[in-house]
């Protein structure tokens, strides 16, 4: 499969995962999960526009989003309900894959903007992840 294509299927698997969570959360840190959920979103969003558009600028085929766990084989979190731990310790767990995603693109032989616009993506969820996901989950 194309890394970029690739990229982009894995982002839609974040932000959807997110988007769950980001519903599905309970409990007394409800607004905290909640926003910050709804902040990965976001963003796992824009770089999965960023990421289509440039699979299809380098002529990757692209299949629908909706296909995109299926093609990827990726397993999406699906509790009817998170508490925070269980909820923080999801986000964190997803987020390591992505950021594991954009490593490996990062080994592949892609044009230079394309590797900066990565390691910048990579940059954000490495600092959301190894600072403030793990002070997250520190008893």
């Amino acid at each position: 499969m194309a890394i970029l294509s690739e990229l982009y299927y894995n982002a839609v698997c974040l932000a959807n995962d997110m988007k769950h969570i980001h519903t599905h959360i309970k409990g007394r840190k409800f607004d905290m999960i909640h926003n910050i959920c709804n902040e990965y979103y976001e963003k796992a969003s824009k770089d999965a526009d960023d990421l289509v558009e440039l699979a299809i600028e380098y002529n990757e085929s692209v299949m629908n989003a909706n296909l995109a766990a299926e093609v990827i084989k990726y397993k999406p979190t699906n509790l009817k309900s998170y508490e925070y731990e269980e909820a923080i310790n999801t986000v964190y767990n997803v987020i390591k894959n992505y950021i594991e995603k954009l490593e490996y693109a990062l080994t592949t032989n892609l044009d230079s903007d394309v590797e900066n616009l990565l390691q910048e993506y990579l940059r954000y969820w490495k600092k959301e992840n190894n600072y403030k996901n793990k002070v997250r989950m520190e008893v």
